[in-house]
């Protein structure tokens, strides 16, 4: 049976999985050169995604203490810079369907 630790991380592996490949494709391929703010939203991504699985594993060990001290380090690294880099991310893709979806009709 899940407890609410395992689905706390399997909701982070759902949630930054896609987040990962947006911000891989932004740093690949925007701006022809990476921006540091795609890199830092790749990297923070990265972390929380192994903070997930650290959590998933923590919960089927709960006695390692080494599993304990990552998840704790993973779980509060850079939580601040992520949630901003997620909202600059948000606000391109609100500003990308607006202007593709706001197009004058001829009537």
């Amino acid at each position: 049976m899940l407890n609410s630790h395992s689905k706390t991380g399997i909701a982070q592996i759902v949630f930054y999985v896609p987040v990962i490949a947006v911000a891989t494709f932004l740093v690949a391929f925007r701006h022809g050169r990476p921006r540091i703010a795609w890199v830092l939203l790749l990297l923070f991504s990265l972390l929380r995604l192994a903070g997930g699985i650290i959590v998933i594993l923590l919960v089927n060990n709960p006695d390692s203490v080494g599993l304990t001290t990552a998840a704790l380090a993973l779980l509060s690294t850079g939580v601040f810079p992520l949630v901003v880099a997620t909202l600059g991310l948000l606000r391109i893709l609100y500003q990308f369907f607006v202007l593709w979806c706001t197009v004058d009709l001829p009537y």
